[in-house]
């Protein structure tokens, strides 16, 4: 298995799992509307015993039956989505927060590296956070937002 499948793999792991939960509950809730469809069917199939036996109240109380299933079935498949998408934006957050602190730990680790005798270019600026960060969400070429980072800002007075 090559290293870019395993890491899309990892990656979307967690979504797999919301998807499944989220197909079998969409069977579920499917099936229970076939069946007060069923219901529905047959009692305009036989209208005419309905109406002359007066069985219009049961007709509708055993198509409302069939709807309770339905309706649990959409509320937990609507549950299972708002937990799947809460936990991937919390992941998507985390590491964002991940990234910048330790982004910046290591900036400011380095600080001292510009006030030595001779001066040394520190090894990680804020120009190479933001391409590291950018890049791992893969919005932006690294080398076309450097470009426009170096063009727009002079990062290099930085600290």
């Amino acid at each position: 298995m090559s290293p870019a499948y395993q890491k899309l793999n990892k990656r979307f792991f967690p979504t797999g799992i919301v998807a499944g939960m989220q197909s079998k509950l969409a069977t579920d809730e499917q099936s229970s509307y076939a069946k007060a469809g069923t219901v529905a069917e047959e009692a305009l199939t036989n209208i005419k015993t309905v109406m002359a036996f007066s069985g219009r109240s049961k007709e509708i109380q055993r198509y409302e039956d069939g709807l309770v299933d339905a309706k649990v079935a959409a509320r937990k498949r609507g549950a299972i989505s708002a937990i799947g998408v809460g936990l991937m934006w919390f992941i998507i957050y985390a590491s964002y927060a991940l990234a910048f602190w330790y982004g910046t730990k290591l900036i400011l680790e380095e600080r001292h590296c510009v006030c030595e005798d001779p001066p040394k270019q520190p090894t990680y600026t804020a120009e190479t956070m933001l391409i590291v960060t950018l890049k791992n969400t893969q919005l932006v070429k690294p080398r076309t937002f450097m470009r426009l980072v170096t063009r727009i800002f002079n990062f290099e007075g930085f600290l």
